[in-house]
């Protein structure tokens, strides 16, 4: 099984292809100060052409859907939700802050994870 898992909810996006036999292929992460829709396409081709890809060898899709920018996280969700249609593969959503947590909880019980939002606010969530 290979699965590409994509998320732009914050102000660095992320894109990872992994196969279930040989782990990560490929991994990206970009900054942008606007909207992640200008490079998303470019990004996704560049890391299928690094692991030696198509798109018809994906097997699942995953989405990161927040917390986050609501802009950020509908570029995202709209790649992913096309692929998965076109593809007809299945799509699955996560949460941006429990992918932060899921490492810790395997050294810990309880995490604490908190990721800064907009205008001095801080999204936070506790995960056991």
């Amino acid at each position: 099984m290979i699965i590409l898992s994509v998320d732009t909810s914050t102000p660095t996006g992320s894109l990872a292809i992994v196969s279930q036999k040989e782990g990560l292929l490929s991994e990206r992460t970009w900054t942008k100060k606007n909207t992640h829709s200008d490079v998303i396409t470019l990004e996704l081709n560049e890391s299928l052409a690094q692991a030696q890809l198509k798109l018809n060898d994906l097997s699942a899709l995953a989405v990161g859907v927040g917390p986050g920018s609501f802009t950020g996280i509908r570029v995202a969700v709209n790649l992913i939700r096309t692929l998965g249609y076109s593809l007809n593969i299945p799509v699955h959503g996560f949460s941006s802050l429990e992918a932060l947590a899921v490492p810790a909880l395997k050294k810990v019980s309880t995490v604490v994870c908190a990721m800064r939002a907009f205008r001095n606010l801080v999204y936070v969530a506790i995960f056991n």
